[in-house]
């Protein structure tokens, strides 16, 4: 009978401990989550994700710049121009205006 009595005491104070604990463990997750909150802490798996997207905002950064290069030289190169385009700037580069040598001719009305 004692061993019954024992054990009938101990299933309370045992309960009680455990819901001790089980707060204290609630407690503890709950104090986590706001200093998280308030301190911007992020887990590992979001560190990660944040880590493969300046990756990949890095990437996109440097195929703008090469895409930017690119278009600079195109730009630098000369042209290919068609035919008659070619031979019109050939003609024109090679007209030269040339400085008048004549003599100026004036035309009196006092006849």
């Amino acid at each position: 009978m004692d061993n019954e009595s024992e054990s009938d005491t101990l299933k309370p104070f045992t309960a009680k401990i455990l819901l001790v604990i089980w707060i204290l463990i609630i407690g503890c997750f709950s104090l986590i989550l706001c200093i998280n909150r308030k301190f911007n802490l992020v887990s590992y798996s979001e560190m990660e994700k944040q880590e493969q997207l300046k990756q990949k905002l890095a990437a996109k950064k440097d195929r703008k710049a090469e895409k930017r290069k690119i278009k600079e030289e195109k730009k630098n190169q000369p042209a290919e121009l068609h035919g008659s385009w070619a031979s019109a700037k050939r003609q024109k580069e090679q007209t030269v205006i040339q400085k008048f040598e004549g003599k100026k001719i004036t035309f009196d009305d006092s006849d």
